[in-house]
């Protein structure tokens, strides 16, 4: 892509390591463009935390189970999205993290230095620090394969991931148990300023579904009341 325009006209901006200013990325992006990062900056506060192994494959297989048309896209977003995986599972920090196998991490590593290395020589407008480029050192605890995590831990995220929903269950159907209330109180209040004989027609046509002598006096009555309209 830059083989074609100058050095300065191509723009690498680099991602922070994590523990930077949760801005700090919009300011290197808006500083290209010349934008006032203050103008247009964030307004909420959502944080994008990752997920630890047990967590992920937990995920993976709800994400097996309820992306074959079990779950509306809108359901899928809110329950298993923002519920499930933002909400609960990212805020489980004491489990193990994902990270990259230790052969891969060498990979990884003699990668980034050859990129480090080909950005500098090219001269181009690096908008951060080609450092950030270089994989995380490797933390202090063994690697854990995703793909054979420990079926206790995920038992115990599956648990608490249960528990959540439940929780929102019970929420919503008591939002549910409002809404229903006050539906009848305001057909109560309705009834209230309706008159008698409005109330006795009603009770007339629920008795006219078991009682012969009801159905045909709602039948005569309606009659009336087409020949009335007739003549009108």
């Amino acid at each position: 892509m830059g083989r074609d325009a100058a050095p300065e006209h191509v723009h690498v901006i680099t991602v922070p390591r994590p523990g930077a200013p949760r801005d700090l990325l919009w300011e290197r992006f808006a500083g290209v463009f010349g934008i006032d990062p203050r103008r247009y900056a964030p307004t909420g506060e959502r944080a994008n935390p990752s997920l630890g192994v047990p967590e992920t494959a937990l995920l993976r297989r709800v994400n097996q189970q309820v992306n074959n048309g079990v779950l509306a896209n809108d359901d899928y977003r809110r329950f298993v999205r923002e519920l499930l995986a933002h909400r609960t599972l990212s805020q489980r920090s004491e489990s193990p993290r994902l990270a990259l196998p230790p052969q891969t991490r060498s990979w990884a590593a003699d990668l980034s230095e050859s990129w480090i290395g080909l950005l500098g020589e090219r001269g181009y407008d690096v908008v951060g620090d080609l450092a950030e480029l270089r994989p995380e050192p490797a933390a202090g605890t063994a690697f854990v394969d995703p793909d054979h995590p420990d079926e206790t831990q995920v038992a115990d995220a599956a648990t608490e991931a249960i528990v959540v929903l439940l929780q929102e269950a019970a929420r919503l159907a008591g939002v549910e148990r409002s809404l229903r209330e006050d539906v009848h109180a305001a057909h109560r209040d309705l009834d209230r300023t309706r008159g008698l004989w409005f109330r006795a027609k009603r009770r007339l046509v629920h008795l006219a579904d078991d009682n012969r002598a009801a159905a045909a006096g709602l039948t005569a009555y309606r009659r009336v009341r087409a020949r009335s309209s007739r003549s009108a």
